[in-house]
C-alpha cells in the first residue's frame, strides 16, 4: 500500500504542474500584449479585445469541459487538451495578424476549462474524504507558481530575443508535461482499484456505524461479521463456512434460517 500512495502523492504533483503551465499560457500575454502591439501597430481596444479573448473562451466552455471530464475522464481529457494547448500557444509565436492572435487566445481560454475539473475528479476518485484538502491544495498551488515564474521567464526571451521565443518554450514546456502524464498513467486501471481500498479505509477511520449481518446456519450457530464495503473483514468463526455476504442476501452451506442486515449509520 505505502507504494500505491507514493504513486497517488506523485501523481498530485504532476496535476500541480499542470495547473502551473495553465496558468503560464494564461497569463503570459499580459505580459507580451507591449511587444506585440509595437509589433503589429494595435490600438489599445484592439489590446483589449486579445486580453479578454481567453476568458470568453474559458467562461463558454467551462461547464461544457465538466461534462467531458464526467464522460472521458481525467486521463484523456488532460492528455487531449494539453498537447492541443501547446501546439495552440507554439502557434502564437509564428502569428502576425492580430485577429490569429484573437482566435488562439480564445481556443487556449475553452481547452483550459476543464483542467480543474479535471483535478477535482481525479482527487475525489482517488482520495478518501480526509486527505481530499491536501491533495486539493497540492495541485491549486500550481496557479500560484506558474503566475509567479511566467513573467521573469517572458522578460529573460524579450531582453535576449523576442516575445516570439518565449511562447515556443512553453508550448515546448506543455508537450514535456504531457509525456510525463503518459510515463505515469500507464497503470491508471490499478491506481483505480487500489484507490478505492483506501477510500474504504477512510470511511472506517470517520467513524461511520458499520454494517451488521446477522447469519443463522443449518446447525443453529450463529456468526456476526463487520462488512464493510459488501466485504467480511474478520474471519468466521472456526467451524462456519467460508461465506461472501451481500447487502439483502444469504449464503453458505445448507438452508439458513435468517439474514438480518442494519445498514450505516
Amino acid at each position: 500500500m505505502s507504494d500505491y500512495k507514493g504513486s497517488r502523492w506523485t501523481m498530485i504533483v504532476i496535476l500541480s504542474l499542470c495547473i502551473a503551465i495553465c496558468y503560464i499560457f494564461r497569463t503570459s500575454i499580459s505580459t507580451t500584449i507591449i511587444e506585440i502591439s509595437k509589433e503589429m501597430s494595435i490600438n489599445e481596444n484592439i489590446q483589449g479585445y486579445i486580453l479578454s479573448a481567453f476568458s470568453f473562451g474559458y467562461v463558454a466552455f467551462m461547464l461544457i469541459g465538466g461534462l467531458l471530464v464526467d464522460r472521458f475522464g481525467t486521463n484523456r481529457i488532460l492528455t487531449i487538451t494539453m498537447i492541443i494547448l501547446s501546439l495552440s500557444t507554439i502557434l502564437l509565436g509564428f502569428a502576425h495578424y492580430w485577429i490569429c492572435i484573437l482566435i488562439l487566445r480564445f481556443l487556449i481560454g475553452a481547452l483550459e476549462a476543464p483542467a480543474f475539473p479535471a483535478c477535482a475528479k481525479f482527487v475525489n476518485k482517488n482520495f478518501g474524504t480526509t486527505e481530499r484538502g491536501r491533495a486539493t491544495s497540492i495541485f491549486d498551488t500550481g496557479s500560484y507558481v506558474g503566475a509567479a515564474i511566467c513573467v521573469p521567464i517572458i522578460v529573460f526571451f524579450i531582453s535576449k530575443y523576442s516575445w516570439r521565443e518565449s511562447q515556443y518554450f512553453f508550448g515546448i514546456l506543455g508537450l514535456v508535461w504531457v509525456f510525463l502524464w503518459f510515463l505515469f498513467t500507464k497503470n491508471k486501471e490499478k491506481i483505480s482499484d487500489e484507490s478505492q481500498k483506501e477510500k474504504g479505509k477512510t470511511r472506517r477511520r470517520s467513524g461511520r456505524t458499520p454494517r451488521y449481518y446477522h447469519r443463522t446456519f443449518h446447525d443453529g450457530r450463529t456468526a456476526f461479521r463487520y462488512i464493510r464495503d459488501g466485504r467480511i473483514q474478520t474471519p468466521p468463526r472456526r467451524g462456519l463456512p467460508q461465506v461472501q455476504v451481500h447487502p439483502g442476501k444469504s449464503r453458505g452451506r445448507g438452508t439458513p434460517c435468517r439474514c438480518i442486515c442494519r445498514k450505516d449509520g
